[in-house]
């Protein structure tokens, strides 16, 4: 199922494990819940470089993102299938400031909070709201795969991945659907894998991307 967003850390990083959400602002909702039909040959995004730190879906934890950057705290919300945790940062840049959210599906990430997906968005003015750490020097964020990022423009986009699979007013979302090898009847493990843009006068404003593999 599509969920976009959806241990023990060092003292000396000064991480913590929230416990709710009330010291960082959530992840923002993606518009529409229907899945992209998986029209892509290969995966839109398997993750984020940012701070010269790969951080790739279903493979790299939350705990490892907040220790390579030294700085996040992990916040949770929601239970079961709607249960959530992410990390939050903000982003200076020559316009102002970008906002980025890493996030664990908590059905989907395990327990390693395995990242589960990203998400990204410009914010209106260059002052954050205080409760995501401001990444120090110059993180230049981009997506693995296809190297798109807050401000590519929409013709950018097309040319890295083409018609979308599902358009929606400003929104326009690319999906990919495949198989993984493994103890999964009859074939192996489905794996779903996704990515939401939302362009405004011709470049990219808010993103959204991510990847679940299930049986």
């Amino acid at each position: 199922m599509l969920r976009p967003a959806s241990y023990s850390l060092p003292l000396c990083l000064g991480l913590s494990l929230a416990a709710s959400a009330l010291a960082a602002t959530p992840p923002p909702e993606v518009p529409f819940t229907d899945s992209p039909p998986g029209t892509l040959k290969e995966s839109p995004a398997t993750g984020i470089t940012v701070a010269a730190i790969d951080v790739r879906f279903e493979k790299t934890s939350l705990t490892e993102v907040a220790g390579k950057l030294r700085v996040g705290t992990i916040a949770h919300q929601g239970e079961a299938g709607d249960s959530i945790y992410w990390l939050c940062y903000d982003i200076a840049t020559r316009e102002g400031r970008e906002r980025l959210w890493v996030t664990s599906s908590g059905e989907m990430g395990g327990t390693e909070h395995l990242v589960t997906g990203i998400s990204a968005q410009s914010l209106p003015g260059p002052d954050g709201t205080g409760d995501c750490p401001l990444l120090p020097g110059q993180p230049s964020p981009h997506l693995i795969g296809s190297s798109l990022w807050l401000g590519s423009s929409a013709r950018s986009v097309t040319e890295h991945l083409g018609s979308p699979s599902l358009h929606r007013g400003a929104w326009q979302a690319y999906g990919f659907e495949g198989k993984v090898p493994g103890k999964c009847d009859p074939d192996g493990f489905d794996r779903t894998n996704w990515l939401y843009l939302r362009t405004e006068t011709g470049a990219v404003t808010r993103l959204v991307a991510g990847q679940v593999t299930s049986c």
